[in-house]
């Protein structure tokens, strides 16, 4: 990977290798810089159920504690992350102060074209 990267005219640091988690439940965050609309930021389940429910909710930035709330609560399956039957209650909290920080972060640095998160 550093040989190929070093072709292309970057020269990384290192690389941080981790253990894949197992279990639970997978969700994307993507941002896009828009020419017309700005940072548009997107929300969904991702793994497998990425293509299979083809659930995501978009918004543009700045992001309100409002649009962050919605961004992930209107997700089809975001019962799945508040223990829908009897199920594990995940901690939407952090994913939604994850959300406001990365819509700020767009906000601060333009230069940030792309970015995603899984």
């Amino acid at each position: 990977m550093e040989e190929r990267l070093k072709k292309m005219g970057s020269a990384p640091e290192g690389f941080l290798v981790q253990e894949m988690v197992k279990g639970g439940v997978e969700l994307l965050l993507g941002v896009t810089q828009d020419p017309t609309f700005g940072a548009v930021v997107a929300c969904g389940f991702g793994g497998t159920l990425t293509q299979l429910v083809k659930d995501v909710s978009v918004k543009l930035t700045p992001l309100t504690q409002r649009d962050v709330d919605e961004l992930i609560e209107s997700l089809k399956l975001y019962p799945i992350l508040t223990g829908y039957r009897g199920g594990v209650q995940y901690d939407t909290k952090s994913v939604k102060d994850v959300i406001a920080r990365i819509g700020a972060l767009v906000e601060e640095v333009p230069q940030i074209l792309e970015m995603d998160i899984r």
